[in-house]
């Protein structure tokens, strides 16, 4: 209600006062300066991307818009996030087009979806987008945490998932699909969930989808149930995603979803491999005799039985 009041006073003052603003009422921000903050994951910034006016009819017309609801902010939010203006696009997390206005949660970015759409740049819709980011932190995923969050081996219990599986080591691999895959929780929040993973630190997980992943950079899996959907990494964007996971999966083929990759089997894998490895090296320059051969293999067997023993018993413990 309190919410509603100030925004009638001050559409009533706005109207009064035709309308205008002050353009240095918002600072401008450099590229490095945005750089340090969001690297500090300190602070909580929200962020208008605009390009030339005299190119760019959009910036505009929509900049007198977010000085708007940047001014209900810092009375609502008590100067806690801080709002700049940045006169350049911003790849490396996905501003590739002008405007656009991003939200940064300490190291959390929320890419605003109503950029086409002038309607949808009134001082309330930016004033409830900004609130409800606050309260949908996007989820990071781990090998200990994926199938205790997600349940997706026996039927989704925790609801629908939409995860970006991306390599955290290389920036071109995760920044530019974060914002957007944040605020797809934002737009289902209660509904379905979303998430992400870093496959480089978490080998388990990737390993366990990396037929359907088919990638050492980003993609991203949408979990339906016990169905398994690879979204298409084109044209990636809020509403793209939105009607993959609640249309257009319906027409698109799905796997089942592989069965969760246990300690033991990975352990069994790698003594295997390193075994095949090893016989394959020593083959190269030595003359292997037939019973050196048969010790071989019976050794890798040996391992290879004892690691199963160890887990199966694991198991029924």
């Amino acid at each position: 209600m309190g919410h509603f009041v100030l925004l009638l006073l001050w559409s009533m003052f706005s109207i009064i006062a035709g309308n205008d603003y002050d353009p240095n009422s918002i600072p401008h921000i450099n590229l490095q300066k945005l750089k340090n903050i969001i690297a500090s994951g300190n602070e909580e910034i929200l962020v208008f991307f605009y390009g030339d006016f005299n190119e760019c009819g959009e910036c505009k017309k929509l900049m007198p818009k977010y000085h708007e609801a940047v001014e209900y902010l810092n009375k609502l939010e008590d100067g806690k996030v801080v709002s700049y203006k940045m006169a350049i696009k911003f790849p490396e997390y996905g501003v590739n087009t002008l405007p656009q206005m991003m939200l940064f949660l300490k190291d959390t970015p929320f890419l605003y979806d109503g950029r086409d759409d002038e309607s949808v740049w009134e001082a309330d819709d930016i004033l409830d987008w900004v609130e409800e980011a606050k309260q949908t932190p996007l989820q990071e995923l781990t090998d200990e945490t994926f199938e205790h969050l997600t349940q997706s081996s026996t039927g989704a219990t925790t609801g629908d998932w939409i995860i970006l599986f991306a390599d955290r080591s290389r920036p071109e691999c995760l920044k530019p699909y974060l914002p957007t895959i944040s605020n797809i929780g934002l737009n289902l929040r209660r509904r379905k969930n979303a998430a992400f993973i870093d496959i480089n630190s978490n080998p388990v997980t990737y390993s366990r989808f990396n037929t359907v992943l088919q990638t050492n950079c980003a993609a991203v899996l949408f979990f339906h149930r016990t169905e398994l959907y690879k979204i298409p990494m084109n044209n990636f964007s809020t509403n793209s995603i939105l009607k993959f996971v609640l249309e257009d999966y319906t027409y698109t083929e799905h796997v089942e979803v592989p069965k969760e990759h246990h300690e033991a089997h990975s352990q069994i894998d790698e003594a295997v491999k390193l075994l095949r490895s090893m016989l394959e090296e020593y083959t190269q320059y030595h003359t292997i005799h037939a019973g050196l051969l048969i010790i071989l293999m019976a050794a890798t067997m040996c391992i290879v039985f004892f690691l199963i023993k160890k887990f199966t018993k694991k198991k029924i413990l």
